[in-house]
């Protein structure tokens, strides 16, 4: 996969789930289409705690899925959702020199058979 063509899916794929957000109601938040599941606001808050995990490893080099600190209003309030989501950012998180550095860790942590 080419850098471009990944920064293509990345925005793409978030500015479809910023979409999604912003036509959400704000009585729908709190909704779960079933007792056994996380309502829709618990989803986004779990996408947007997980973005900032990623985000803030993209740029220091360690992902740390530790930090679950969040604003419990996520869950409810489709405005604080929309802060934690955030929009797509117009120019990217990291340099092409730097995904670069993070695939060639990736393939020698994981996909070297011999490692």
């Amino acid at each position: 996969m080419k850098i471009s063509d990944f920064l293509h899916d990345w925005k793409e794929i978030r500015g479809k789930a910023y979409e999604f957000l912003e036509k959400i109601p704000e009585n729908k938040m709190m909704w779960s289409p079933h007792n056994d599941l996380g309502s829709i606001g618990m989803q986004i808050r779990h996408m947007g705690v997980s973005q900032r995990a990623y985000i803030n490893g993209i740029r220091s080099g360690t992902i740390n899925f530790n930090d679950k600190t969040y604003n419990k209003e996520v869950e409810k309030n489709k405005a604080e959702a929309i802060k934690l989501y955030g929009k797509v950012p117009e120019t990217p998180l990291i340099t092409a020199k730097r995904f670069s550095i993070i695939l060639y860790k990736v393939q020698l942590e994981f996909l070297d058979p011999g490692g």
